[in-house]
């Protein structure tokens, strides 16, 4: 990282724009997901963010002026079974993000935080592939169960001709 920013401030005199798009989810029980896991995400989704941040805000403070878009998601704003990792470093996210945005706005910069919901990528699919390793895993093995006797619930409600 340290390079990457170098390498702009040395070509560019830096940079005025700053677009944080690394992340990833990591979903499971929280007792079933490693800590070493857990701590991974972090280092993804908010060290990884924070860090190249500082490193492109002394540019931006010198100039007066610049851009930090955080990409984070409705993951930040809201929770589901199984995300508790996933959705602490997306709320850590919004939290840095808030903090920052009155920190630098005296300098006339601005941070900016984007928050997708579900978009149809290969994303989904690698999340359930991480579920499925823990599938064994008693909190996750009672969770699946009741989301298999939910989905039936619903299925059956919608079709019937007069659902209660």
């Amino acid at each position: 990282m340290v390079a990457g920013a170098d390498h702009i401030a040395a070509e560019h005199g830096g940079a005025d724009v700053l677009i944080n798009n690394a992340g990833y989810g990591s979903y499971g029980a929280i007792e079933d997901v490693d800590l070493a896991e857990a701590r991974r995400q972090f280092e993804v989704n908010v060290f990884g963010l924070a860090r190249l941040t500082q490193l492109v805000l002394p540019h931006m403070r010198g100039n007066g002026y610049g851009k930090i878009v955080n990409i984070t998601s409705m993951g930040g704003k809201i929770y589901t079974p199984r995300g508790g990792w996933c959705h602490a470093t997306k709320f850590a996210v919004e939290g840095l993000s808030d903090c920052l945005r009155f920190e630098t706005k005296s300098f006339g910069i601005d941070v900016i935080v984007v928050e997708p919901g579900g978009i149809k990528t290969e994303w989904a699919t690698s999340r359930e592939s991480c579920c499925s390793k823990r599938r064994d895993r008693p909190p996750t093995r009672t969770w699946l169960r009741r989301q298999r006797a939910y989905s039936r619930t619903v299925m059956r409600t919608r079709r019937s001709p007069s659902p209660r």
